[in-house]
């Protein structure tokens, strides 16, 4: 099994998409962290099951977690968390 890890920019989105939500619905602000964390978990044990997605560069891999998007890429025995983004935005402003 791989050893996953997180960019600073991706722990980044994980805590502004839970902030965001929570404003609102704390416990759906949990539950779709949760279900964003357990996604990327996932790609432990079979990192190829999401497509490479080359409009977000050479390599990256796109799982949706609906509504969002964990950007990555694999490298070794690492997958390599870049990116949670909402699916709705365009590549042209992910940086």
């Amino acid at each position: 099994m791989k050893r996953l890890r997180f960019s600073r920019r991706a722990e980044l989105d994980l805590v502004g998409i839970g902030d965001w939500i929570a404003a609102d619905r704390p416990m759906a602000a949990r539950r779709l962290v949760a279900r964003l964390i357990s996604g990327a978990e996932a790609l432990r044990a079979t990192p190829e099951m999401a497509p490479l997605v080359s409009h977000y560069g050479e390599g990256v891999r796109g799982l949706s977690v609906r509504p969002y998007i964990i950007l990555y890429r694999v490298s070794g025995e690492v997958v390599f968390i870049e990116r949670v983004i909402h699916g709705a935005r365009s590549p042209k402003t992910i940086r």
